[in-house]
């Protein structure tokens, strides 16, 4: 049986074999337009996230993740207008707070 290993949302990942990798590893660096990263790139390296992607869109953008965690209290009805948008929660809350902002500078 091949090894998986399961990721922290559910998914299962299938493992190559070691002749697998060994494949995929030797492809790679026959690739002229490949080069292994030095530690120092590797040090350098920056999660991006896809932001503001619909399926069937057919347009993302990339953005460097500037967001931290929050909790905040709102008012049922209010949660409940928001959710009723049909977009993520918090995307919505952020694209509302975002035009707030814009309208009434602090």
């Amino acid at each position: 049986m091949r090894e998986t290993i399961t990721t922290s949302c559910g998914l299962v990942l299938t493992l190559p074999t070691d002749e697998e990798d060994a494949r995929i590893t030797e492809a790679a660096l026959a690739d002229p337009d490949a080069r292994e990263l030095t530690d120092e790139e590797w040090e350098a390296v920056q999660p991006f996230v896809m932001r503001g992607y619909r399926p069937g869109s057919g347009s993302a953008t990339y953005t460097q993740s500037r967001k931290a965690p929050v909790m905040i209290n709102l008012d049922v009805d209010i949660l409940e207008k928001l959710r009723s948008s049909g977009t993520d929660l918090q995307t919505h809350v952020n694209d509302v707070m975002r035009e707030w902002l814009k309208q009434n500078p602090v």
